[in-house]
């Protein structure tokens, strides 16, 4: 959850370690119009009937990856010879992604395409063949199964835009981004995806909402955050064992900590560079499946907040959390 440095050097702990690729800020598309499926309960009168069909479509989207996907389309020439190109678009052509930020942006264009084949180019560039979207209302793995979720979506709601909010987040292969939905009434929300080696989207996890301030703090979260002010090492082992599971993986944009004994070694640091200061959280959770994020803040001995951001993680069956991913907002 905390950076042990404040800058973009990551910290070596006890356990397995990676180092993230340079911390970088890019902006990038409006993504997600399936949120608008959140959303049908707030159509007019008339639009009742036509939104409980479509509703239905979108539900049965939960089919796995299609056959005829196992590798990239040639890109060299995506501007020419659209009939023999599977990669050609109605649109200008589209080269591979180098970046993230440019997968986001390959990837915000498929939800705004309206013609299957084109779309599922698209995704054929940016999405891995086993890769998941999930957000509060579905889940649908594989290409062809989130090219059927953003198809349902834009006839039910075929004037409904999104609109980036501020910049895409990325270090490493992680991201975040925020958006807006123009539904009725207007829906805000935040996207976490992680990408392979590869620069393939292997998922992509939504939320829908402002963060909440009167949702029920699980006991595993409650015993996290106070691992995090507690200097005694044995009690701190004590909380984490409450908390975490034994190969919990926690990563932020300053240090990567795989296993519970190097997430102990990373929060014994933070205590000793952040002497006197006190992690606290700024919101409750928001929940759904196995997955949650929650605002947090670290506060110095006079009450001022000297780093803030949200963490996004993923819960264990037993209840305790087994992925942290950590975010930080800009000062």
């Amino acid at each position: 959850m905390r950076a042990v440095h404040t800058g973009h050097e990551r910290l070596s702990v006890d356990g397995p370690v990676r180092f993230a690729k340079t911390r970088c800020m890019q902006r990038a598309p409006s993504i997600l119009l399936v949120c608008a499926v959140a959303l049908c309960a707030c159509a007019s009168d008339d639009d009742d009937d036509d939104g409980a069909a479509a509703t239905d479509d979108s539900a049965s989207v939960t089919a796995s990856t299609g056959p005829g996907s196992e590798s990239s389309p040639d890109t060299t020439d995506a501007t020419s010879g659209a009939d023999d190109d599977p990669t050609a678009t109605t649109g200008p052509g589209v080269d591979p992604p180098t970046t993230v930020a440019e997968v986001i942006e390959i990837y915000g264009s498929a939800w705004a395409e309206t013609d299957p084949e084109a779309r599922l180019a698209l995704l054929e560039l940016v999405w891995a063949d086993d890769g998941i979207y999930r957000d509060p209302t579905l889940v649908a793995e594989g290409r062809e199964a989130l090219s059927d979720a953003i198809g349902a979506s834009q006839q039910m709601f075929p004037d409904a835009e999104l609109e980036l909010v501020g910049e895409v987040d990325t270090y490493g292969s992680l991201a975040r981004f925020y958006w807006t939905f123009s539904g009725r009434p207007p829906l805000p929300g935040m996207d976490f995806a992680e990408l392979d080696d590869d620069l393939r989207l292997v998922g992509i996890t939504g939320f829908f909402g402002e963060l909440p301030q009167d949702t029920e703090v699980p006991p595993a979260l409650s015993a996290y955050l106070e691992a995090w002010n507690e200097p005694d090492a044995g009690l701190r082992e004590a909380l984490l064992a409450e908390a975490v599971t034994d190969d919990v993986h926690y990563t932020d944009p300053t240090v990567d900590a795989l296993g519970i004994d190097a997430l102990d070694t990373t929060i014994a640091g933070f205590l000793e560079q952040f002497a006197g200061s006190t992690l606290v959280a700024t919101s409750t959770p928001d929940a759904y499946g196995d997955q949650m994020r929650y605002g947090w803040a670290i506060e110095d001995a006079d009450g001022n907040v000297t780093i803030s951001g949200i963490d996004v993680a993923i819960i264990a069956g037993d209840g305790r959390l087994t992925r942290v991913v950590g975010f930080f907002d800009s000062p």
